[in-house]
C-alpha cells in the first residue's frame, strides 16, 4: 500500500501529464519492468510473469542484455526496457501503448497505463482484470494472445488513428475509477489543518467529479449482489442487500459517500 505522499505525487503527475493528445505521444509502445535472468538484476525464474516478459524483451527488448543484444525486432518508438526511470511516469504518458503483464502475480500496470492516458496493453491469458465484467475493456484497452507476442508491433502498428483516438478518448472517460481520489482528499484536509492552506495540486483534484477507485468497488459489489446471473437460480427468499425503497428514492450508488451515513441507514436499514 503506498504511503498518501505517494499518492498524492501520483495525482500530481496524472494531473499535469496525463492528459496528452495522440500527436504528442511519440512512443508507440512502452514497458519498463524487470524482464528476467537475460539481463542484469534480472529474475532467474523461468516462471516470472509466466515467461510473458522474457518472451516480450526478446522480440523487442530496447536495452542490452548480458549478452550486449538487443530484441530481435527491436524499434526506435518501441521501449521495452528493465532500466528504472526517474520520469517513467511521463514517459507512459508520451507513450501510445502501454504494456499490462503479470510479475509474481498481481501487478499495477494496468493502473499506470490508464492514470497516464496510454492505451493498456494486455498479455496474460485467462485472467481476469479489474471490473472486467462491468466495464467495457474492448473499447478503451487491447487484449492479445501470448501466442501473438511477436506479432505484437505488428498489430499495433495495424490500428488507424481513428481507432487509436477512440481508445484514447475512452481511456479518459475512466480514468478516475482507477485513481485514490478521496484518499489523496483526505491528505489535502491533513496538509490544511497542518499547514492551514491547500496546495495547487488539491484545487486540481477538487475538479474531479467522476466515480473513483472506492465507489467503483461499491458498485461491482452491489451489480454482484443484485445482478449476476447465477443467483436467479438459487431459489431463495432475497433478505439481503438494499430495500427496493432505498433504490428508487433518489439514492444513486455514486452519491453515498456523500450522504450522512447515519440518515441513510436509519432510512434503509436492511433488518
Amino acid at each position: 500500500m503506498l504511503e498518501p505522499r505517494a499518492w498524492v505525487m501520483i495525482g500530481i503527475r496524472t494531473c499535469s501529464v496525463g492528459h496528452k493528445p495522440h500527436e504528442k505521444r511519440k512512443t508507440l509502445f512502452y514497458f519498463n519492468g524487470n524482464l528476467g535472468p537475460a539481463y542484469d538484476h534480472g529474475r532467474p525464474e523461468d516462471s516470472y510473469s509466466m515467461g510473458i516478459r522474457q518472451k516480450l524483451a526478446e522480440e523487442f527488448g530496447s536495452s542490452p542484455n548480458k549478452e550486449g543484444k538487443l530484441g530481435k525486432q527491436h524499434a526506435k518508438d518501441v521501449i521495452v526496457t528493465p532500466l528504472r526511470s526517474d520520469n517513467y511516469h511521463v514517459e507512459i504518458a508520451s507513450s501510445v501503448f502501454c504494456g499490462v503483464f503479470p510479475g509474481d502475480g498481481w501487478s499495477g500496470r494496468l493502473e499506470d497505463s490508464v492514470l497516464q492516458g496510454c492505451i493498456p496493453v494486455v498479455i496474460q491469458d485467462g485472467i481476469f482484470l479489474p471490473y472486467e465484467n462491468v466495464l467495457n475493456y474492448d473499447s478503451f484497452a487491447v487484449r492479445i494472445p501470448e501466442e501473438e507476442i511477436p506479432n505484437l508491433i505488428k498489430i499495433l502498428r495495424g490500428f488507424n488513428d481513428t481507432e487509436i483516438k477512440f481508445k484514447l478518448a475512452n481511456v479518459q472517460k475512466i480514468w478516475q475509477r482507477f485513481l485514490y481520489r478521496d484518499s489523496i482528499m483526505l491528505e489535502a484536509e491533513r496538509q490544511k489543518t497542518v499547514f492551514g492552506h491547500v496546495d495547487d495540486w488539491a484545487v486540481e483534484f477538487l475538479k474531479l467529479t467522476e466515480d473513483d477507485v472506492f465507489t467503483t468497488l461499491i458498485q461491482v459489489l452491489h451489480y454482484k449482489l443484485h445482478s449476476e446471473p447465477w443467483r436467479k437460480q438459487v431459489g431463495m427468499n432475497k433478505t439481503f442487500g438494499l430495500r427496493k425503497q432505498c433504490l428508487g428514492n433518489g439514492w444513486p450508488l455514486r452519491n453515498l459517500r456523500n450522504q450522512d451515513s447515519n440518515v441513510f441507514l436509519a432510512m434503509c436499514k436492511t433488518g
